[in-house]
């Protein structure tokens, strides 16, 4: 079975500094029904680990947290459509 969680965009700036475009805090945590962010997803089984990043439509928000709608289709699909046929 296959588990996806959000890493964490800090210490990817922290680890690659400029090279790693994060928004700032205060502007991640304004952000608006409508906006659109970039995420990125850590996707793990038993035999593999990959990040991917994509877009989601923020859908609501709650006092800094948002919910959102996934806005392009994971690269990881093709890789599990193969595995299942």
């Amino acid at each position: 079975m296959i588990k996806f969680e959000l890493d964490d965009v800090e210490s990817y700036k922290l680890e690659f500094g400029d090279k790693f475009y994060l928004l700032e805090c205060e502007k991640r945590q304004n952000l608006r029904t409508g906006d659109i962010v970039k995420l990125i997803f850590r996707f793990e089984d038993d035999e593999f680990a990959q990040v991917e990043r994509m877009y989601a439509v923020v859908s609501e928000t709650n006092n800094g947290e948002f919910t959102g709608i996934l806005d392009n289709e994971p690269f990881i699909y093709k890789r599990l459509f193969k595995c299942w046929r």
